[in-house]
């Protein structure tokens, strides 16, 4: 049975458009995406494999020791005024 360990991420939107992905308590995983669910999702990968390189040379993973509040930003439609 696989191991799950949890990371919280920050996503930034970027002026030119995008999100970049970067978690916070794995310096130097960073990830992009065109919109949020595939920054996510490829933060979800770059986590992965950040982790996976860690194990391989024998480094400490790193794991959150507390439960962090996340942020995230969801668009509702709007009906039009009277």
């Amino acid at each position: 049975m696989p191991n799950f360990a949890s990371y919280t991420v920050k996503l930034e939107p970027l002026e030119e458009g995008g999100f970049m992905v970067t978690v916070p308590v794995l310096p130097g995983c960073f990830s992009y995406g065109e919109n949020q669910a595939t920054a996510l999702a490829n933060a979800s990968e770059a986590i992965g494999l950040h982790v996976e390189g860690l194990i391989q040379h024998g480094q400490p993973v790193p794991r959150e020791t507390e439960h962090h509040q996340i942020t995230a930003i969801i668009q509702v439609p709007l009906k039009a005024s009277a």
